[in-house]
């Protein structure tokens, strides 16, 4: 039975620009899925791997020992381009590689990577491992990564400039045609087909060019009504007779989390819509930093009316939401 191990990663990781095959995302997926809830993951750990950490996140039972071995090798000479604003900083994601005979590899991620892998104290992106499996486009995980920072919106917009950098095809699929066949369309397959969502991406036009994707999402659950789903206790006479305080009150605690979560991702799209319309520097403050503003707008983002007021700011400047 696969184990729903939760995974972890950076918005900005989630956004930042990258070449991974799919088997070399399923190495660095299963090794942050083996890091403890609430621990960080450190370079003093060298992080075991196996063919059975592949097939569990949807790998070929059938793939080779080799192919094993080769991802790790190939893992070790790939880097990460993180940007913030105007700047770029660039790294490996692992930094040691050891093979134990051909079954069995241990990796120990770099120094600059930890901060945004795992630390659950910032504004992180979390599904599981079972999500993913059975998804075989390395698009299809990225793409998935990058719906599910807007789960509580269930839509997003990405300039196709935007998506050519995080994905490195700046000098590949040049022709939307063959970008829609090749990237968006075998994604959203994949992802309708393997995922709790239900995604649709359609072009958007700047007079008569496409330059920007929009993502539409919702989870499958929710589309389903009410007779479908045969355990809605709010259609079960008897277990709302049953319904006692302690449950009453655990639905209640999980209301709250739940709109502590929708408040998170709105300031997260107030502050990307920020960025993205090139208003930093009409909300720094001072010398503050780029990210030092993000911080204190998300920390300011308290309750709807905050947010409500954030979004009205932006839409003075022209933001559309």
């Amino acid at each position: 039975m696969l184990k729903n191990n939760l995974i972890v990663k950076s918005n900005q990781v989630i956004e930042a620009s990258y070449t991974l095959t799919t088997i070399e995302q399923r190495l660095i997926l299963s090794a942050i899925a083996q890091v403890p809830k609430g621990e960080e993951i450190s370079d003093d750990v060298l992080y075991p791997l196996t063919t059975k950490n592949l097939v569990k996140l949807g790998g070929d039972e059938k793939a080779s020992h080799k192919e094993f071995k080769n991802a790790v090798n190939r893992l070790y000479e790939r880097s990460i381009v993180l940007r913030d604003g105007d700047e770029s900083d660039s790294f490996r994601w692992i930094q040691e590689k050891v093979f134990n005979g051909s079954k069995v590899a241990f990796i120990r991620f770099s120094k600059p990577i930890l901060p945004f892998l795992s630390n659950l104290k910032s504004e992180f992106t979390k599904y599981l491992e079972s999500d993913i499996v059975g998804m075989s486009s390395p698009y299809s995980i990225r793409f998935y990564e990058l719906i599910m920072q807007y789960r509580s919106i269930g839509k997003r917009e990405i300039s196709l400039e935007d998506l050519r950098w995080m994905f490195q095809l700046q000098n590949k699929y040049p022709v939307w045609a063959d970008l829609k066949k090749r990237v968006i369309d075998q994604a959203t397959k994949e992802i309708n087909e393997h995922s709790p969502y239900n995604l649709t991406i359609e072009p958007k036009r700047t007079g008569r060019k496409i330059t920007s994707i929009v993502l539409k999402f919702q989870d499958k659950k929710v589309l389903k009504t009410p007779r479908e789903s045969s355990n809605n206790p709010l259609f079960d006479t008897q277990r709302n007779r049953d319904f006692s305080s302690p449950d009453i009150q655990t639905f209640s605690d999980a209301l709250k989390q739940s709109k502590t979560s929708d408040l998170g991702h709105r300031a997260s799209k107030i502050t990307g819509l920020i960025m993205s319309n090139g208003l930093a520097d009409r909300f720094k403050q001072s010398d503050e930093s780029i990210i030092g503003m993000m911080k204190r707008i998300k920390e300011e983002i308290t309750t709807d009316t905050t947010a409500d007021q954030w979004e009205n700011k932006l839409k003075e400047f022209g933001v559309v939401f």
